[in-house]
């Protein structure tokens, strides 16, 4: 006795079949953007960390020796090589003891989600003398619009999330 064919075993209609492709690309088309800032905003946090961390070492070397001028965090030999195992595939770890009251720490983004869509324009994320704390992310759509040394100054924060209109706290 020859079997007969039934709804379940025709398969999927073009129209069918197209109705399930347009509800993946919808999906994708939000859930792509969505990780690419979650990616982005996780770097970013990973360099507040970094520089914070490294704000404390050079605070605790200033208790303990009255300037931040040949800090060993910032020094060529011990300095270096410290902030190049900082230094990561995302960002550039740099530190610059100014004079023995003042020094900056900057994490300038190396990785193709930390600029712009030319390749240039990077992250740059610095902090002075353990308070003053600056950011320019304008080139990925983070808050960025005055600027004051090549980074944009906030009050005393940095920003956590794309598109942030105001910055308070830290």
């Amino acid at each position: 006795m020859p079997l007969k064919s039934t709804a379940l075993q025709r398969g999927l209609s073009l129209v069918e079949l197209v109705a399930v492709l347009a509800i993946i690309g919808v999906l994708t088309s939000i859930s792509v953007p969505m990780y690419s800032e979650y990616i982005t905003r996780s770097k970013v946090m990973t360099a507040y960390e970094i520089l914070t961390g490294q704000s404390k070492v050079l605070a605790n070397y200033f208790a303990d020796n009255g300037t931040y001028l040949n800090a060993s965090v910032c020094s060529a030999t011990v300095g270096k090589a410290v902030l190049t195992k900082l230094s990561t595939a995302d960002w550039q770890i740099s530190c610059n003891p100014s004079s023995s009251t003042d020094f900056e720490l900057r994490a300038i983004g190396t990785s193709p989600a930390l600029k712009d869509s030319s390749g240039g324009n990077p992250v740059d994320i610095g902090i002075k003398n353990n308070s003053e704390r600056a950011f320019n992310g304008y080139s990925i759509g983070w808050m960025g619009t005055s600027t004051q040394n090549g980074i944009t100054a906030f009050a005393g924060c940095w920003p956590t999330q794309k598109n942030q209109t105001k910055c308070t706290g830290s």
